[in-house]
């Protein structure tokens, strides 16, 4: 069963049930690390794809270990030439 987490507990409850959120599949499950207490859950045992999920936490392990001014450079190789903004070759 959940636990009310003072405040915090509330303004997850309002923010889950907001119009601008209407139509869109929230999941959220807060749980102590210390001992596995769960304090909050909104449809926390509903299946979400976990894509969506992975992109934040790749995000957050790139900026922890590149640091927020890192830039990747993307690189464009072609084997052809080039005629009116077009690529013949591969």
């Amino acid at each position: 069963a959940s636990r009310p987490i003072g405040d915090a507990s509330a303004a997850l409850r309002e923010l889950c049930a907001h119009p601008a959120l209407a139509g869109a599949r929230i999941g959220v499950a807060i749980v102590d690390a210390a001992d596995g207490r769960t304090l909050f859950e909104h449809d926390a045992d509903r299946g979400f794809a976990p894509a969506s999920n992975q992109k934040l936490l790749t995000a957050a392990i790139a900026l922890q270990v590149l640091g927020p001014e890192h830039r990747l450079a993307t690189e464009l190789w072609a084997a052809g030439e080039l005629r009116d903004g077009e690529l013949r070759g591969e």
